[in-house]
């Protein structure tokens, strides 16, 4: 075999198992995201908020918003709403004075 065929399958298999890496890490952080500690108003949604959050590099007040706003029908209700005003309120401080 060449040096240059040698040097394909070698990238080649790398590349596979780079490939394999990255789909068995989503695959154990799919497993943490059907987890949850204490009640299961985020399990009945289609994607838990933390999910949502992480996979959209969102900031710590952005990411509460959408908690809030997700789980305002099965946990806390008016108050989820006002929390999440709350932190809406904390972004125009924080961006746009």
């Amino acid at each position: 075999m060449k040096r240059e065929e040698r040097y394909k399958l070698t990238r080649k298999k790398e590349e596979d198992m780079i490939c394999e890496k990255i789909i068995d890490t989503k695959k154990q952080e799919t497993k943490v995201y059907k987890k949850q500690i204490g009640g299961d108003h985020y399990r009945k949604m289609k994607i838990q908020p933390s999910e949502f959050v992480h996979e959209n590099q969102l900031l710590f007040a952005e990411g509460n918003i959408i908690k809030y706003i997700c789980r305002h029908p099965y946990k806390n209700g008016k108050q989820d709403i006002l929390k999440a005003i709350h932190y809406c309120e904390m972004i125009i401080e924080r961006d746009y004075k």
